[in-house]
């Protein structure tokens, strides 16, 4: 975890803030005030094994439950569904998303003629929802009608390697370093400040021998920083199909044997 204070004191914001926590191999420390998993403060207390009620911004200290971070369900709130599942079909072609029950939520449509470097989500009324644009950088990630954060790729890295972060308000917020042999495990993680898990992705096949990438949230995240992770399915997609077709691999995005 990022330490910017320890004891009980909370930072200041003078206070600065040191590597990311979780993604450069060291151990939280017990007692340590980090910038708040759920970005609705600038801080929460970790106690040494779990994040706490605690918060803290500009220096004042309060409480917030982590009550209102409960998962949402899996199915029955369309692209809010904690668990989605988007379906290869095809290069070109528009892809399904279905929530934890099978259930048809939405699409994610290939890049149009006059926007050819953009992917976007839609709901099961065709009403956008988020879109990713690729840029030099990354992908730009657009909700609510304006630019809010990037899905950017990490490296260089082995093909076989996927390290993606989402960066919002110009702080990664969350990464995920995966090969695809953690895909197909599904274990593959997205994390964020503490090292915590914000969604698991697995990629395998359904039963008609479709490619399918699943990602469920492990915890209610807030705009837009949930905008984001929903933009990652997307990118991750095409991603995985850029390099299977590199790689001389199968015309899906699965990798499996």
């Amino acid at each position: 975890m990022v330490t910017v204070g320890t004891g009980g004191s909370p930072p200041g914001p003078a206070h600065g803030a040191g590597p990311l926590p979780g993604l450069d191999g060291t151990a939280p420390p017990v007692g340590a005030w980090g910038h708040d998993p759920t970005g609705r403060h600038e801080f929460r207390w970790w106690d040494g094994r779990r994040w706490t009620d605690a918060v803290a911004d500009a220096g004042r200290t309060s409480t917030e439950p982590l009550a209102g971070l409960a998962v949402p369900p899996e199915h029955g709130v369309g692209l809010d569904s904690s668990r989605l599942v988007l379906v290869d079909a095809g290069s070109g072609a528009p892809a399904p998303l279905r929530d934890g029950a099978g259930g048809h939520v939405g699409w994610v449509l290939p890049p149009a003629p006059t926007a050819p470097a953009t992917l976007t989500v839609v709901d099961d009324w065709n009403r956008p929802a988020v879109t990713a644009t690729w840029s030099p950088v990354g992908y730009q990630v657009g909700f609510d009608r304006r630019t809010v954060g990037l899905v950017g790729l990490r490296g260089p890295t082995p093909v076989s390697r996927y390290r993606l972060e989402i960066v919002v308000g110009g702080r990664v917020r969350a990464v995920l370093d995966a090969t695809t042999e953690d895909l197909d495990a599904g274990t593959a993680r997205l994390v964020g400040p503490g090292g915590h898990p914000m969604a698991a992705l697995v990629l395998g096949l359904t039963l008609e021998g479709a490619s399918y990438l699943g990602i469920e949230r492990q915890v209610r995240l807030p705009q837009p920083l949930d905008a984001c992770v929903l933009a990652l399915a997307p990118v991750l997609a095409a991603e995985l199909r850029a390099r299977h077709a590199f790689r001389g691999g199968p015309a899906g995005w699965y990798a499996g044997t």
